[in-house]
């Protein structure tokens, strides 16, 4: 006789099939889906749900489909934009509805925004926040202090960023490619909250390694390309042995003190890039019982790599 699992057991095992909740993975997500919802009638429910959770607005046909979303009273939780300066009146009056339902809880934006383009407004139910390829020389300048305050995910890539206000309550802060419009050193300290951490191509970590988050456990970094008073000698002999040594002893105290905050320390970073200094994170952070990975990829993705953290 066939044994058949009971039906909470086969929706838990499906929402675990299903790929997480990344920009990379959100097509895949939506296909895979819609292909459950055919295999059994069973299966249907949680699969449409989170079909219907989910918006993605890429053209001035889909954000007809947002229109249609919310006339249907979908209870819309995330939604991917790309901001269409073609459609910016129609845009902002459908964000801000969208919002004012008080069920977006992910936000993906992209485009051509402004300081001017204030979009996320008394979104009150929003806890995650990626704002990507912008031309904003500040991330924060289109949020709002009372949705600021409530986010608990920050990803900015490509975008410039000013000091973040004193209140947030970010657990998990992701910067890639951002310019910091103020001291790198005042940057992290006050952010109280923040567990996990990523700094790809933003600021060379050496120079705050001292001003982190006082909760940070997981931290991941690519600095490889910033130029340095920690320069590797190009002398292949003893002096150059010795100047590396030197280098590493200099940071040693640091890196320690870092070191036993972490549980885990990833370094986006080619072995023949690697500072002095990063090798000595390696082995204060492996001493102090912590996890050090080195990955040498281009392609990295710091959204996943959070995810995997629980983020």
């Amino acid at each position: 006789m066939l044994s058949v699992l009971p039906l909470e057991l086969q929706l838990h095992i499906l929402e675990l099939a299903l790929p997480p909740l990344i920009l990379a993975r959100l097509d895949e997500r939506a296909q895979l889906c819609k292909t459950f919802s055919l295999v059994h009638r069973t299966w249907t429910r949680i699969a449409q749900r989170e079909l219907y959770e989910h918006v993605s607005c890429a053209d001035e046909a889909s954000i007809l489909g947002l229109a249609a979303g919310m006339k249907g009273r979908w209870p819309i939780k995330r939604l991917r934009l790309e901001y269409l300066p073609a459609c910016r009146n129609r845009f902002k009056r459908l964000m801000k509805n969208a919002l004012a339902r008080g069920d977006v809880e992910q936000i993906w934006l992209s485009g051509r925004l402004t300081e001017s383009d204030h979009f996320i407004e008394g979104a009150h139910a929003l806890k995650k926040l990626y704002l990507l390829n912008t031309i904003l020389w500040n991330a924060m300048s289109i949020i709002d202090d009372s949705t600021s305050r409530n986010l608990t995910y920050l990803f900015v890539s490509d975008v410039g960023l000013a000091p973040f206000p004193a209140d947030l309550q970010l657990q998990t802060l992701l910067l890639s490619c951002v310019t910091l419009d103020h001291p790198a050193e005042t940057s992290f300290a006050h952010l109280s909250a923040v567990r996990i951490l990523g700094l790809i191509a933003t600021v060379p970590l050496i120079l705050i390694a001292n001003d982190l988050p006082p909760l940070l456990r997981h931290l991941a970094y690519y600095d490889a390309d910033w130029e340095s008073e920690d320069e590797e000698p190009d002398e292949n002999d003893q002096a150059r042995v010795n100047a590396l040594s030197a280098m590493r002893e200099k940071h040693r105290p640091a890196m320690a003190k870092l070191a036993q905050r972490l549980a885990s320390c990833t370094s986006n970073t080619d072995a023949g890039e690697r500072r002095p200094w990063s090798y000595v994170l390696e082995e204060q952070v492996e001493e102090a019982g912590g996890k050090f990975t080195v990955i040498d990829d281009d392609n990295f993705d710091l959204e996943e790599w959070a995810w995997s953290l629980g983020a």
